[in-house]
């Protein structure tokens, strides 16, 4: 059995051209020296506390982080956080839904940062609804020792099966790539196949969904987790992951689910366009909606029209004249400067 430890890790690279990136770039030209100084403290933390996010949803552990590391008041973080978002420099999509900051960089380094400590046993937690990195079939040694929050398989330890140079068949479903691999075992009696990441393998379709979903911890990431994954067309996990979006934006919570609403949800979850955790993405940024009487779970599933509206932003915040300058300021800016390192590059040359 692995042992687990503490997830942070104490040292994490960061690329030499780092600071010549369009992001960061963007992000000095919004804060200045404050914004840059408050991203690395935002990195620091995030590699030596969780490894590879930084949750923001604890308002005094964000205050003091503000005081105590940055040097800076907190409203100033939040702004600058703000700003880190709008740039990507975090995942927009992780941080509107569970407030924390993460990106697939972040991920890369701390898969990397912790690979000679799993390699040698060390067991390391990711929570699945945070990652935005995929799990390749062709490269589960990358992954061993990786236990997702909720699930209880451990990827394995394997260096025999799907090798990271494998170039034969690279798309190959991964059930058939299962299959493959159990046909070889009974032919030449090698072990069992250790166990494949569920997270990249669809239940056996004689499986209960519902069943599995009420053995399912009811977090929120769970949840949200169990939706991407199996995509269940119940509608139970959708009203659960509703009311946690309606407790937090003080919105009506679904108490009953009646039979009028299990056939307007039934018409909407075969819709390609219905992805509910994104809808409510879109939604929580809008004060219209947020404000709006009308509002409600049942509204976004009346008919075909009310949550593509949503989807294509129609109830957005409108941005203000002044923002409208400070990103077309910045946009010339950059133009003018790389119109000048052209020139210079050029007159190198000659």
């Amino acid at each position: 059995m692995g042992r687990k430890v503490q997830p942070g890790i104490k040292y994490y690279r960061m690329e030499c051209e780092h600071i010549r990136n369009t992001k960061v770039r963007l992000l000095y030209n919004e804060f200045q020296e404050t914004g840059y100084w408050i991203w690395q403290c935002i990195l620091s933390r995030s590699y030596e506390d969780k490894g590879y996010y930084f949750d923001c949803n604890d308002k005094d552990a964000l205050e003091l982080f503000a005081s105590e590391v940055c040097k800076k008041r907190v409203s100033q973080v939040e702004e600058v956080i703000r700003g880190c978002v709008r740039r990507s420099l975090f995942d927009k999509g992780v941080y509107d839904m569970f407030n924390v900051l993460t990106s697939a960089e972040m991920q890369e380094v701390y898969l990397d940062a912790t690979a000679e400590r799993r390699r040698k046993g060390t067991i390391i937690e990711m929570v699945p609804g945070y990652l935005l990195i995929t799990r390749d079939e062709n490269d589960l040694k990358r992954w061993e020792n990786i236990h997702l929050t909720g699930e209880k398989t451990i990827l394995p330890r394997n260096n025999s099966i799907n090798p990271r140079n494998n170039k034969e068949n690279p798309r190959h479903n991964l059930q058939s790539k299962v299959k493959e691999i159990e046909e070889e075992k009974t032919i030449a009696e090698t072990p069992v196949l250790p166990p494949v990441p569920p997270a990249v393998v669809s239940l056996d379709p004689g499986k209960d969904l519902q069943k599995e979903y009420e053995q399912l911890e009811k977090t929120k990431e769970d949840i949200f987790h169990f939706i991407r994954q199996y995509h269940p067309e119940f509608i139970q996990p959708y009203a659960d992951f509703w009311n946690f979006f309606a407790s937090k934006h003080s919105l009506p919570k679904i108490t009953a689910i009646s039979k009028k609403r299990k056939q307007h949800f039934s018409v909407r979850i075969k819709e390609k366009d219905f992805d509910f955790p994104n809808i409510l993405r879109k939604a929580k940024t809008s004060d219209f909606l947020l404000t709006g009487s009308w509002f409600g779970f049942d509204w976004l599933i009346k008919n075909d029209s009310n949550y593509l509206k949503v989807l294509e932003g129609n109830y957005d915040n409108k941005k203000t004249e002044g923002q409208n300058n400070a990103e077309s300021a910045t946009e010339e800016y950059l133009k003018k400067r790389a119109k000048l390192e052209e020139e210079a590059r050029l007159r190198a040359q000659r």
